[in-house]
């Protein structure tokens, strides 16, 4: 192992790089997950890249374990077959078949976007989750989380056949 300078990276900067990921991922237990998956795939990996500097390389990889953990939890998905069988009793039978149209067309709209896309906009809409949180698990920009949010709510309006109106951003007031 001595001769492997990312695992000694690893072993000589193991609490800046929990530091670091405590400050992205928002907690030392999240952080040392990371960390201890980190580890394991450099023991998994045959051969190591070769790299200038083996401690940003280490912060990429495990950046990028925790944004494939994140998306494998599939933490966003919307059952939205669970909410044709919901009943509202204020609902007459031609509302009820307008909505349950609606969320059919929901669903399909929300299939056809990126997965990325998609988590987006449900994290950000249903789940209330902050943009700024948002841009650290995708390791974007919050303009970039804004722009990406933008694009879903845009198709899924247009697939619906509904007008967007924007209620974020320096133009929050106006339709377009």
């Amino acid at each position: 192992m001595a001769d492997n300078p990312i695992k000694m990276a690893y072993l000589n900067h193991y609490a800046e790089l929990r530091n670091r990921l405590k400050m992205r991922l928002g907690s030392y237990s999240q952080a040392d997950d990371i960390l201890h998956d980190t580890w394991i795939q450099l023991h998994q990996k045959r051969s190591q890249a070769e790299t200038k500097s083996p401690l940003a390389y280490l912060h990429r990889m495990a950046m990028n374990i925790s944004v494939n953990d994140f998306r494998r939890q599939e933490f966003f998905e919307v059952d939205t077959e669970a909410l044709l069988h919901i009943a509202d009793d204020t609902l007459g039978p031609e509302d009820h078949t307008l909505v349950t149209d609606d969320i059919r067309q929901l669903h399909k709209a929300l299939s056809h976007l990126s997965p990325r896309r998609r988590d987006i906009l449900l994290a950000s809409r249903i789940y209330e989750v902050p943009h700024k949180e948002l841009a650290e698990r995708y390791d974007i920009s919050t303009r970039m989380i804004e722009k990406e949010l933008r694009s879903a709510l845009e198709f899924c309006c247009k697939h619906l056949g509904r007008e967007f109106i924007q209620r974020f951003g320096p133009a929050s007031d106006k339709k377009t």
